[in-house]
């Protein structure tokens, strides 16, 4: 939980700790929470006031800011208001896709709130789009979907998702069973297969709005002959160039007042396209103290003496260690070092003394020890049964009547062990039993599920065992064991050295001062400097930015720093992430729109600079008429190149499309007047012009601008286009 806390709490919390000594996020041990109550009565009517004090100064100081962004809408595109609910609702629809999608049962922030863009750009081209497809009729009925799900040739997303695991390729049995049990299933799937359903719509339309524009377009042979002659007729020219960085600034004198003057006459070149932030922020980590390292010693001390002595070593291990007791052998140097070297060839029951890695303390007991084979491979059938783990919807026998049938097989295996291949094809409920009979290949021991792992370990080569695991009953016959060695296993117990609540106390009573007292930029630098604080920048932060080094799902912070009452040398409240206090200071803000004078004037200034230093240079040549005569005055040589209209770079000196479009418009033998360039000054003579070559098939020309047209189709600039002449209002930062 990201917690944001006021200046008024900062500063009666603050206040509060000169009396209580309380911990403020987390008490890790039950002595610690029991004493922590304990303070916390005995105090009971100082903590009264003091909360009230806070509260009635957050709700006056609510009441007076303005409420001039207060929504209750996330968004507007082209007049249609997007509620809160209405996203949210399609949010959680996508973010239990993603889960499923990933295989996780819980995403990060930062995979949530990728989930939370794309339902805003889903909105965005959904409603924009939409327009367009209703101007022109476009729709996908009832039939077409059906055709595109269950015909001869389906959508492709259809075609991805029903796929058969063994094989990769499209099966269409799969999409038949599902339709068929659709009714049947959980909400989360029917819910899928919806998204799906409205994936496949909308990429319909889509292509159909495509195709209606890609038919629309048409090629004039003349425009096929241009892009030929473009392609194919050359110009060798002999060019000189000044550029302009070989002119020293000193030379040239530009005045305040011409600077303002091209700033407001090229107002259209100083645009900010969205709006930005700057922030530098400080960062009061907490850490152990050396008291919580002491403590932590003392408590793994006394865990070890208790793990001597218990009766039930595994409920000790799972009570008390940060991990879980786990039951894997492990081969030489497979555990860390510590563990390995005296434990591996010691007698069941010896232990090994806490020792220190990397801030966690450990302490472990040698289990077991057993000669296993490193691989092993079997045959088996499965019977599954209604409940059980990954059993599909066509399996309806309950778990009693898959007992009874699998006792059943496996009296029959055992008496005539050759059936195993014939039967795992034709019974087995494992799906990939089709292509491989039953057969498991070679397995590394531990990596199946414990009770198989086990009924094939512990039984002899071309034994048959039936054994219960999550998926159902299975008939195995142990077909091969290799590479034995020696293994243990051994419960561990780790405890990581964690800063107490007084730590993370006397950190956020740090914070707490540092953003009470320094409320100025002046004084924020000078505390940064004074304490040795390592101050860190986050420039350019957008409205919908999520990135703030070494801050995880940072959001906080950016929304507080696009609030209407955060200007320039704002300081933030304490923002909490968990073990991490924030206060941070807004250096610089950036509004849509005219960029400011201030900012760019220095940009204004350079390019100004070479449109004097380019009068400069037409001062310098005089009434030069050729480029002989303007390279003789300036003392620069000249050099042959050749160049193409369809490619207008200029080699050594980059992309000149001026130049070179003033190359092809000379006569052979003429030449131009000075040129102003991107990177400076030109002149030039033609010396030889190559005609374009003989058309050979204008279809080809034709083809390649037909081709250009469906690749910029293809990158969906008609919506980008679409999209920036749209009237947008994100609201999305008031929310998350």
């Amino acid at each position: 939980m990201v917690r944001c806390v006021s200046h008024t709490y900062a500063l009666c919390f603050f206040l509060f700790n000169y009396e209580l000594s309380v911990v403020h996020l987390q008490t890790q041990k039950t002595y610690s929470k029991m004493a922590v109550i304990g303070k916390i009565r005995k105090h009971s009517g100082l903590l009264v006031i003091v909360i009230g004090v806070a509260l009635a100064a957050f709700v006056l100081g609510d009441l007076s800011k303005t409420q001039t962004k207060q929504k209750n809408y996330i968004g507007e595109i082209n007049g249609e208001k997007i509620s809160y609910q209405e996203y949210n609702n399609r949010y959680n629809q996508s973010l239990e896709y993603e889960k499923q999608r990933l295989g996780k049962q819980t995403l990060t922030a930062a995979e949530s709130f990728n989930v939370r863009q794309t339902t805003w750009n889903q909105f965005l081209y959904d409603i924009i789009m939409g327009e367009e497809f209703a101007k022109v009729g476009l729709a996908v009925t009832s039939d077409e979907l059906f055709e595109l799900v269950q015909g001869s040739n389906p959508h492709r997303f259809i075609v991805q998702y029903f796929a058969n695991p063994n094989t990769g390729e499209f099966d269409v049995s799969l999409v038949l069973n599902m339709l068929q049990n659709l009714d049947q299933m959980d909400p989360a799937s029917i819910q899928q297969w919806l998204q799906i359903e409205q994936s496949i719509k909308a990429d319909q339309l889509t292509q159909k709005f495509s195709n209606l524009v890609k038919s629309g377009f048409y090629t004039p042979y003349d425009f096929a002959q241009l892009e030929h002659q473009m392609q194919t007729q050359e110009v060798t020219v002999r060019l000189m160039s000044k550029q302009y960085s070989s002119i020293a600034d000193s030379l040239i004198t530009v005045s305040d007042s011409e600077i303002k003057d091209y700033y407001n006459d090229h107002i259209d070149d100083f645009q900010q396209l969205e709006e930005l932030r700057d922030i530098d922020y400080v960062m009061f980590e907490v850490k152990p103290s050396l008291l919580d390292r002491i403590d932590a010693t003392n408590e793994i001390n006394e865990i070890y003496e208790e793990f001597k002595i218990t009766d039930d070593i595994i409920t000790f291990v799972n009570s008390v260690s940060d991990n879980r007791y786990d039951s894997t052998f492990f081969k030489k140097g497979e555990l860390p070092v510590q563990i390995d070297e005296p434990l591996f060839n010691a007698a069941v029951g010896t232990y090994v003394d806490a020792f220190l890695d990397n801030d966690v303390y450990y302490v472990a007991r040698l289990m077991d020890a057993q000669v296993r084979p490193d691989s092993m491979k079997a045959t088996h059938i499965l019977i599954g049964y209604m409940g059980a783990q990954f059993a599909g919807p066509e399996i309806i026998r309950t778990k009693e009547e898959a007992k009874i049938l699998a006792d059943s097989i496996y009296n029959v295996v055992r008496s005539n062990k050759g059936k195993i291949n014939e039967l795992a094809r034709t019974i087995s409920d494992d799906p990939t039993a089709l292509d491989n009979d039953g057969n498991t290949g070679w397995f590394p021991d531990m990596a199946m599920v414990g009770s198989f792992n086990n009924a094939v370990l512990n039984n002899p080569i071309n034994d048959v065992v039936i054994t219960e695991t999550s998926f159902g009953y299975h008939i195995i016959q142990v077909t091969g064991k290799k590479n034995y060695s020696r293994k243990i296993r051994v419960a561990i117990i780790n405890r990581s050295i964690e800063a107490s609540g007084q730590t993370f106390q006397d950190v956020y009573t740090e914070a707490s001062k540092f953003a009470a007292i320094n409320t100025t930029p002046e004084l924020f630098e000078n505390a940064i400097i004074e304490a040795g604080l390592n101050k860190r920048s986050a420039p350019g932060l957008r409205l919908m930015s999520n990135y703030i080094a070494g801050i995880e799902y940072p959001r906080s912070i950016i929304r507080w720093a696009f609030e209407d009452e955060s200007e320039e040398g704002s300081i933030s409240p304490i923002f909490d992430f968990e073990g991490k206090y924030i206060v941070a200071i807004v250096t610089n803000t950036a509004e849509k729109g005219d960029l400011p004078y201030d900012e760019v004037s220095e940009l204004a200034s350079r390019s100004l600079m070479n449109e004097k230093k380019f009068e400069y240079i037409q001062n310098l040549i005089g009434g030069a008429t050729d480029v002989d005569q303007a390279a003789l005055k300036l003392g620069l040589t000249i050099e042959e190149f050749k160049l193409n209209l369809a490619f207008p770079n200029i080699e050594l000196y980059g992309r000149e499309p001026t130049v070179v479009g003033e190359a092809f418009a000379l006569s052979q033998g003429a030449s131009s007047s000075l040129i102003k360039g991107n990177r400076g000054a030109f002149m030039m003579s033609v010396v030889d012009i190559l005609p374009a070559s003989e058309v050979i098939d204008l279809e080809i020309y034709k083809n390649q601008l037909q081709l250009i047209f469906e690749n910029r189709l293809a990158r969906n600039l008609i919506y980008l286009s679409l999209q920036e002449t749209s009237d947008i209002e994100d609201n999305r930062y008031l929310f998350y």
